[in-house]
């Protein structure tokens, strides 16, 4: 007995499992590859603003150094007392310095402070109105770190923020050298570092890559 028309016909026009499955799997990767580069995009916008605020926190050392004649320090000064630990001091250092009531940075950067690694000092220092370590941070909220001249060399620890899972990690930053002339970038004043896209201070074990941004 043949089918009727109608049912042949509905029969033609459905799909099979086989292909609503691999339908399926042709919309997940097309969502995967957008997802990746709005991503992508986002990351370069944040790189772009990181780069000005870079910029902008290079001024603010430069007419604190014209004031005082010498750029702000990235070892913790005596009279602040004793650090807590060595972990993120320099951009704490820079915090302190830039921050307190009347510096250069007073009221600046409210809103773009840090303090991953959750420290304080034994008493509230001059010109701040709480003892809390914060750092000046990047677009991806992790610090920015500093090193004055004289602490080139000086390797130091950071706790950032995984922007992928929020989890916290550590990773060592340094002063950057010429590779060609093996002499410091920046031989006679400072260096400021964001850890980039990936939250990771030098080399990202994972992917080989070093997305740090450098003044």
């Amino acid at each position: 007995m043949k089918p009727s028309l109608h049912r042949a016909t509905f029969e033609r026009g459905g799909f099979t499992m086989i292909e609503l499955l691999a339908v399926i799997l042709v919309l997940g990767i097309l969502m995967t590859i957008l997802i990746l580069n709005l991503g992508g995009a986002e990351d370069a916008v944040k790189a772009k603003n990181t780069r000005g605020k870079l910029k902008e926190l290079e001024s603010a050392v430069r007419e604190l150094e014209n004031a005082r004649g010498d750029w702000a320090p990235s070892t913790l000064p005596e009279s602040f007392g004793t650090a807590p630990n060595a972990t993120n001091l320099g951009a704490e250092c820079l915090y302190l310095t830039l921050c307190a009531e009347g510096a250069v940075g007073f009221g600046v950067y409210e809103n773009r402070l840090s303090n991953t690694d959750k420290d304080a000092l034994a008493r509230k220092p001059a010109g701040f109105e709480v003892a809390e370590l914060h750092e000046i941070h990047d677009d991806w909220e992790n610090p920015i770190a500093y090193f004055h001249y004289r602490d080139y060399g000086r390797k130091d620890v950071y706790v950032t923020i995984d922007p992928q899972t929020g989890e916290e990690r550590e990773s060592a930053v340094e002063a950057q050298k010429n590779t060609k002339t093996q002499r410091w970038m920046n031989p006679t004043t400072f260096q400021l570092v964001s850890a980039g896209p990936d939250g990771i201070f030098g080399m990202n074990e994972e992917t080989g890559e070093n997305d740090d941004i450098r003044n």
